[in-house]
């Protein structure tokens, strides 16, 4: 072997922050690296390789983390005799080993990067915000050094990272997510009324994700309407707040589904909807438009770079309902459409980040 590289992926339990670790992990190659993977306890199903040790930890609440990537970790390392050749942080933060080495960091949470109006927001909102953004800020760059490569999915990403943190562009690398599109399965007990607006929207219920903007789009049109709406939600009622009861709309709660059953409602529903404005990438995008389903997409842009070649997107102003409900009024009064499927390109990808990876451990260990 020529050394071990450390990857801490602790807090990574949930959604596309999963995804990456299973991706990660599905394209890591068999080389002469050993891989040492800290994950979550809850995690299952990962793949099995030669090079690739899992240790299973629990260190997702916000204290436990903070400790884990200033200490505890190292000191595993250190009771174990392990000098790691390089790490890698798969959670956007920075974290401490005991030796200098090439680092890298996987960076897809958005909020420290984002330039929210504070008087827009809640109380609970501006906690969860100054912690996000002010306190996460100052984890993300704690252990910065001249060493330091950053891993992002986008350019408007890396823009705003560069920006943000004042680092050399040079050293921020451009890394697409692998798109994979499972075979579709129908969700059991599920019946689609092909007379309505079937519009759908995959989404965790994070206050980012901006499911409010739909309910108040949805009392605006409620009456207007020519044809009936139902939403496809991937949440539960408990986790969205509708004061309102509605004459012509039907929200349908999904719960969590699998990939492949999300996949199988792209071919059977009429419309995506996505109005978040806080994304990494925006995987249901690409995957809608490679099934030329319209997609209504907030004006911003990760979705702009996304949804760049695709001639079924049409972007509103992620917090104007006038301009959602204007767009939802003309797709119940037009003849339902779909267009040209996007092509998934693969672009640069985790094959491309391990080269990275491998480039800059060799030209470390040259000097």
């Amino acid at each position: 072997m020529k050394g071990t590289i450390v990857v801490n992926a602790s807090a990574l339990r949930i959604g596309g922050a999963l995804t990456i670790l299973y991706q990660f992990i599905a394209a890591l190659p068999d080389d002469d690296y050993q891989y040492i993977v800290f994950v979550h306890k809850s995690i299952e199903n990962l793949q099995f390789k030669l090079n690739l040790r899992i240790i299973y930890v629990d260190k997702s609440s916000p204290i436990k983390r903070v400790l884990w990537d200033a200490f505890g970790l190292r000191n595993w390392l250190k009771l174990n005799n392990i000098i790691p050749i390089a790490s890698v942080s798969l959670q956007n933060t920075s974290f401490r080993i005991n030796n200098d080495c090439p680092n890298f960091i996987y960076f897809h949470q958005l909020i420290p990067l984002y330039p929210y109006k504070w008087t827009a927001l809640s109380y609970e909102q501006i906690k969860r915000f100054f912690v996000n953004k002010i306190l996460y800020k100052y984890f993300v760059k704690r252990y910065f050094d001249e060493f330091t490569e950053i891993f992002v999915q986008l350019k408007c990403t890396k823009d705003a990272f560069v920006k943000t943190f004042k680092f050399n562009q040079n050293r921020v690398h451009i890394i697409y997510p692998s798109i994979y599109l499972p075979e579709p399965v129908n969700k059991s007990g599920l019946f689609i009324d092909n007379q309505k607006l079937n519009i759908f929207f995959p989404a965790t219920p994070y206050s980012y994700k901006n499911h409010s903007i739909l309910i108040k789009t949805f009392k605006y049109i409620d009456i207007l309407l020519k044809k009936k709406i139902t939403l496809y939600l991937t949440c539960s009622p408990k986790e969205i707040h509708n004061p309102y009861s509605f004459k012509n709309i039907d929200i349908i709660f999904l719960g969590t589904l699998k990939h492949s059953e999300v996949v199988c409602l792209y071919t059977k529903l009429d419309v995506l909807v996505f109005p978040s404005f806080l994304e990494s990438f925006g995987l249901p995008l690409i995957e809608a438009a490679s099934f030329g389903l319209p997609i209504i997409a907030s004006d911003l842009p990760y979705a702009r770079e996304v949804l760049k070649d695709y001639s079924g997107a049409t972007f509103v102003k992620y917090n104007d309902y006038h301009k959602w409900g204007k767009e939802l009024l003309r797709l119940s009064f037009e003849p339902k459409n779909k267009y040209k499927s996007l092509k998934i390109d693969e672009k640069k990808s985790w094959n491309e980040l391990y080269k990275i990876i491998e480039k800059k451990i060799c030209n470390y260990n040259a000097k």
